[in-house]
């Protein structure tokens, strides 16, 4: 089913609320900045019932608390997390420059994947699995402004046009990540690879029929997208699942790798589309445990919560504030 279209009204009134507190962020200095953000994280937390509810729900039916009062005070920092987010997406490109990005940005996890894609001058091609973690818009501007190396990236278009344009603005400057289409987009990303390029693609969130394959994901069913599989099955270019956790209020960050995927083929496509789309599923649910409150709950991942078929939960509300 089609998302709804927002009226011209109401994306104009977003807009005109949005411009000035934008430029209002770009101008001041970032301990204000992260001030600003806490106060929006909590307004967004009081006003939005239903990303509240969903967050909630999610981190209970994940096993990520242990109980109702544990899930509000994360469901808080989840909300807190996302503002940080919004207000880094237009204040970063003047903090962090490739003159000063190793004060800034530093690389953890897997030795392999830091041998193969973060040795200078050694650096290999790859397909970037991801999620809607930390500040994942911060991909673009670290793979190419600062490590030099070109990534291409799968667009989705923004709720609201007008805001979209802003962020878009933002990322031409940083001299980001390529945009493509969502309409055609593997033959682009194939294209893409086959230019010796890497690849970067968002794949945390529920996938369709004929776009996705189900997986299980914290102990629970869920449909995963199969680009990534398809992609390195194709190309034999590796995976390497990763994310950029935010470490503090101060514009401090780490890529966090897990190990790079290099899969056999067996000779039987559906298994290896299975098993390879399992084990990326897998490798990011392992990055988003380690600090649960920066990856996007309310997101409707799950096959088994808050869809259709699955009945409403009575004690979502309880307790919240």
């Amino acid at each position: 089913m089609s998302k709804k279209k927002k009226s011209n009204l109401v994306i104009n009134i977003e807009y005109f609320l949005v411009f000035p507190l934008i430029k209002l962020i770009q101008l001041l200095p970032l301990r204000a900045v992260y001030m600003i953000s806490n106060i929006l994280g909590k307004l967004f937390y009081l006003v939005s019932k239903k990303h509240r509810t969903r967050t909630i729900q999610h981190l209970k039916h994940a096993n990520i608390v242990t109980n109702h009062i544990e899930a509000v005070r994360t469901a808080k920092e989840v909300f807190n997390n996302m503002a940080k987010l919004g207000v880094e997406i237009f204040k970063l490109p003047t903090v962090i420059t490739k003159d000063n990005w190793k004060d800034h940005i530093s690389i953890s996890g897997s030795e392999k994947a830091k041998d193969m894609f973060f040795t200078k001058g050694q650096e290999k091609q790859m397909i970037i699995a991801t999620a809607h973690y930390g500040n994942w818009e911060f991909l673009g501007k670290c793979f190419k402004d600062i490590f030099g190396k070109p990534v291409t990236a799968i667009m989705r278009p923004f709720d609201n046009p007008k805001i979209g344009e802003l962020i878009y603005d933002v990322r031409n400057i940083e001299g980001g990540s390529t945009m493509t289409s969502k309409d055609g987009g593997i033959r682009r990303l194939l294209k893409a690879l086959r230019n010796d390029q890497s690849i970067c693609l968002l794949v945390d969130q529920h996938a369709s029929h004929d776009i996705g394959i189900e997986t299980t994901f914290f102990g629970q069913p869920a449909r995963t997208h199969t680009s990534p599989a398809l992609l390195h099955l194709k190309t034999g270019v590796p995976i390497l699942p990763l994310v950029v956790r935010r470490i503090d209020d101060k514009a401090h960050f780490e890529i966090v790798c897990e190990e790079p995927i290099i899969y056999k083929k067996t000779g039987d496509k559906k298994a290896d589309i299975q098993n390879i789309t399992q084990m990326i599923t897998t490798a990011l649910e392992n990055l988003i445990r380690e600090c649960p409150e920066q990856w996007m709950w309310c997101h409707r991942r799950w096959l088994n919560i808050n869809r259709k078929s699955y009945p409403k939960q009575n004690d979502t509300e309880k307790n919240e504030s």
